[in-house]
């Protein structure tokens, strides 16, 4: 059923359109047959429900069927983009009319190239480069292509992880699709840890003592220090540190089946995001006896959500981390 929904998801507008007309077209045919000419049940007999139910599950289970081998047979690739996993930041492929483009997310397209596909394979030719590169390109054309002046990849609907569902892969290179995100509230493996996907909209916590951020959801683990620059009047300093601190209200996408307890409590660990600036932040992991999860009320609540801002940013001030309000801080 997995694949089936992948693929019925994949189905457009007007093809859902086309088998649902269709559908009603067989329906017709099917209750005309059933009547004679005067409209009536041949020899007076009306079909039982439960053959009515047999009769329209049937139906439903065929245009379901040519539903998934109209998607095959049509393209996988149609309005889909692809990332690669654990690769330059911010680099995707996006495929249209017949041409694929490798695209950074903060400046635009910067190549592209001709693509053919073969049943559920795709062959990419080396693509055509802009002479003003974004940082990582060749990095990224490197890990596509090797040597290579062209790739063949396969379709791969089954693959899931933490993030997305589908890939294009051979041995070497994995395109994940970022149209179809993995559903949230489930269990997945992350960085060799069984974690609950959180849903995007309400996962917020705040900080409720200093805490120090870690590689890792595990006490032993490494300590990751980040940098960005601050406001310290009147010019901007670099500031690095491995704490997040207390009042912070952070997003999370992720925390842990296992629980810990230190300092006598126990809880899971949360995979918190870190803004950097525009085009860096970071995932690291904080220890959730010290942290709280927001309700919904408390985010959609503009008053509520100010306050608890006006208290992560004195909190900033107090700790002489910043010297205004104005500062961007995250």
């Amino acid at each position: 059923m997995k694949n089936r929904y992948i693929c019925f998801a994949n189905t457009s507008g007007e093809s859902m359109k086309f088998w649902k007309i269709c559908g009603l077209v067989i329906s017709v045919l099917v209750s005309i047959n059933a009547c004679g000419n005067n409209g009536q049940p041949e020899n007076g007999e009306v079909p039982e429900l439960s053959e009515i139910a047999e009769l329209t599950e049937t139906i439903d289970i065929l245009l379901e069927v040519a539903q998934e081998t109209s998607v095959r047979e049509r393209h996988f690739l149609e309005g889909q983009q692809w990332d690669v996993l654990g690769e330059t930041i911010g680099c995707m492929i996006v495929f249209r009319d017949g041409t694929y483009h490798i695209f950074f997310a903060v400046g635009g397209y910067y190549s592209f190239g001709d693509y053919h596909t073969d049943g559920n394979k795709v062959t990419l030719f080396y693509p055509e480069v802009e002479e003003q590169r974004f940082y990582g390109i060749d990095v990224f054309l490197e890990y596509l292509f090797s040597d290579d002046t062209q790739i063949e990849l396969v379709y791969d609907p089954d693959y899931i992880d933490f993030d997305y569902i589908s890939c294009l892969r051979n041995e070497q290179v994995l395109l994940r699709n970022l149209s179809w995100p993995s559903p949230a509230e489930q269990v997945y493996t992350l960085q060799g840890y069984d974690v609950v996907k959180c849903p995007r909209r309400w996962s917020e916590v705040i900080i409720l003592e200093n805490l120090r951020m870690r590689a890792e959801p595990d006490i032993h683990a490494d300590t990751v220090s980040l940098s960005r620059l601050v406001l310290r009047s009147p010019s901007y300093e670099k500031y690095t540190s491995d704490l997040t601190y207390k009042n912070a209200i952070k997003s999370f996408d992720a925390k842990t089946v296992k629980e810990d307890t230190i300092d006598g409590i126990t809880a899971p660990w949360y995979r918190i995001l870190v803004i950097l600036n525009e085009i860096r932040h970071e995932y690291v992991w904080v220890f959730g006896g010290y942290v709280r999860e927001l309700e919904p009320y408390e985010i959609s609540d503009r008053e509520i959500w100010a306050s608890l801002h006006d208290n992560a940013y004195q909190t900033l001030i107090d700790l002489n981390v910043i010297r205004g309000r104005d500062t961007d801080w995250d």
